[in-house]
């Protein structure tokens, strides 16, 4: 049996955006908010979350250990660019049923490269 993860996205893999058929094999289990501590920055055509004072909107999905496997690479894990942590949320806007998807902690990819060119952002996009 394969693992799972709950993985807060909070740019290109959300719903509408242009990865997100990278996780069209996993369960949208709810929109959530981070606690204030976290910030994201624009790098351009992406967006990169880091540790800072603010709230971060995004969305959660269960996803199995293929589809991990497939987003460190996406990411750029091996790289050094981001990191598969641990985050802490503020409130998630549960869907109907999915709070049972709920019972390991909440990942995301955080940025792990340069900042002092980037421009910070309330969200994405």
């Amino acid at each position: 049996m394969t693992e799972k993860y709950n993985l807060f996205v909070y740019g290109t893999l959300k719903r509408f955006e242009r990865a997100n058929y990278m996780l069209s094999n996993s369960v949208f289990v709810a929109e959530a908010v981070t606690k204030p501590k976290y910030q994201l920055y624009s790098c351009t055509y992406f967006p990169a979350m880091t540790y800072g004072q603010n709230s971060v909107e995004g969305e959660i999905y269960q996803i199995d250990s293929d589809v991990k496997f497939r987003l460190d690479l996406y990411e750029g894990v091996d790289e050094g660019f981001y990191k598969f942590e641990e985050i802490e949320l503020l409130s998630i806007d549960l869907v109907s049923g999915n709070y049972r998807l709920l019972d390991k902690p909440i990942y995301a990819y955080i940025f792990k490269s340069e900042i002092n060119d980037l421009v910070k952002i309330n969200k994405w996009p």
